[in-house]
């Protein structure tokens, strides 16, 4: 990745008191998407898709390869954060929000055809988990020289149990 970019990826994983036929369906139950906004107000949204089908293996770091597999990532995009300056053009800002919500809410955003209904997302809410593995890069002199003059990649992750207060309707 560039210096200059940020990145985060999800997965959405069913607990053990998860029904057995959610297991390895979890997106037709919930949907994740990343809403990016300019001056504080949207501007577009990213659908997610498979992180290995948006960046090929033979194109990254092994250690990037295996942070992202069977992760879902933004399509298509880069996602942008600036801070409100005067020295930026026009004095831009960007940030971003990733949501998760159900498939079926989130149908006209990303398409999807093959979700489950509302009540059905509701049904399992409880038993269902969401990691998010956020990447940035890091500086340090001695590895960047022996990098290549590439920069250290670092990714953290985040496990949630989604719930009724996440999902306040």
């Amino acid at each position: 990745m560039d210096s200059d970019e940020f990145f985060v990826a999800y997965k959405l994983k069913a607990g053990p008191g998860a029904p057995a036929e959610v297991a390895g369906n979890e997106n037709k139950y919930f949907s994740g998407i990343w809403l990016q906004r300019k001056q504080g107000k949207y501007e577009t949204h990213f659908t997610g898709q498979k992180c290995e089908d948006e960046f090929n293996p033979m194109d990254y770091s092994l250690m990037f390869s295996s942070n992202i597999e069977g992760y879902y990532c933004p399509k298509n995009s880069t996602m942008k954060i600036q801070n409100e300056s005067k020295a930026n053009a026009n004095g831009t800002s960007y940030d971003f929000f990733f949501v998760i919500d159900s498939c079926a809410n989130l149908q006209g955003a990303t398409g999807e055809t093959d979700c489950k209904t509302e009540a059905e997302s509701q049904a399992v809410l409880e038993d269902m988990y969401v990691e998010t593995k956020i990447q940035s890069n890091y500086w340090n002199t001695k590895n960047f020289l022996r990098n290549g003059k590439e920069m250290n990649s670092q990714f953290v992750t985040n496990e949630i149990q989604l719930n009724s207060a996440v999902f306040q309707r």
